[in-house]
Order: structure tokens, then sequence, then C-alpha cells
């Protein structure tokens, strides 16, 4: 009698372990290993919680919905604060600057710092410059010119070309271009 028994667990057994390998959980268990894996599911996708839609995340070609578009933004409002910090701040640095008060003594220092300089006030516009020099009888293509004030007058101090390399002729006039304050040469 104890035979039978055994039989019919064995057979009993048997059957639960045949009816649970037909089932979509025994095919996941098998491809798994794990006996806790549940149906199989198709890789990368998260499983919604009942009676919610899958949350769906926005496309990477709709624009203003792209991953980072929070950082653009933010990185595109730094910037422009950082450009309006910067204009605010050449505005503020950007005003001319005090004439330079010249002497006879530091002239030639302040006239070879001059070179290239085009700071030229009244004689900024060219006709108006040719002008001037030639009323005042000065002759040279200017290699330089900036506002000063020469021993306490307003003028323009002009590095003039002579023809000879490496030689300048520095003048000073006055802004009404009616008189030359200073007139030396640059070895």
């Amino acid at each position: 009698t104890d035979a039978p028994d055994a039989r019919s667990s064995t057979t009993d057994s048997s059957a639960t372990r045949s009816s649970a390998t037909d089932s979509p959980a025994a095919d996941a268990r098998d491809r798994t290993g794990s006996p806790d894996a549940g149906p199989a599911r198709p890789s990368g996708r998260r499983r919604s919680s009942p009676g919610r839609p899958p949350r769906v995340r926005p496309s990477p070609t709709r624009p203003g919905r792209a991953a980072g578009s929070r950082r653009r933004r933010r990185g595109a409002l730094v910037a422009a604060g950082v450009l309006a910090l910067a204009l605010a701040v050449g505005v503020a640095l950007g005003t001319p600057p005090a004439r330079p008060d010249v002497g006879r003594v530091d002239l030639v220092a302040v006239a070879r710092s001059t070179v290239g300089l085009d700071d030229l006030g009244p004689l900024t516009d060219p006709g108006r410059r040719a002008e001037c020099l030639r009323r005042v009888g000065i002759g040279g293509e200017v290699a330089g010119g900036r506002t000063v004030r020469f021993e306490g007058v307003p003028g323009v101090l002009l590095v003039l070309t002579t023809g000879v390399r490496g030689a300048f002729r520095v003048v000073v006039l006055d802004d009404a271009c009616s008189r030359t304050l200073a007139d030396t040469r640059l070895p």
C-alpha cells in the first residue's frame, strides 16, 4: 500500500512539472535561470503600473524638448548675463581717457608711445587734418596721434613720417589748429 502512494505522488509531481513547464512563466524561468523571473519582457522596456499608461519620453527631435534643453537655456542666460556685464564695464571703461599732461621733458617718451595710435580728437577727419597741417606749414604722413594737454593747453600730438627710416617729426598743435605748441624730431 505504501508503494502506490509513492507512485501517485511521483506521478502528481511529474504532472505538476509538465504543466509548469508548458506555461510562459516556465519559459522565462528557463531562459533567465531564475525561478522568480516572471514572464519574459523585451529588453529596455519598463513594466508600467497596472491601470497607468506607459510614460512616453519626449522625442529629441522636437524643438525645446531635447535632452539638456534646460542646460542649454541656462547656458544661454548665463552668456547673456556675462555679455551684459561686459558691455556695462566696457561703457564705463570706454569713456575717453583724460588728456595726459605732457611737457617738453617727456614729449619724446610720449611721442614714442603714440606711434600707431589714432586718437586724433578734432583732427580725426583726414580733410580737416590735411588743411590744418598745410595751414601751419607742416608736411608728412601721420604715423600716430593722440589728444594731450601740452603744458596746460589742450592739443593734439602728431607723430609724422620724415622720409628717413626710423626718424619722425613730433608736433603738438592746439585744438583750433591755429598754432604749433611744440615741434621736435625723433632720430
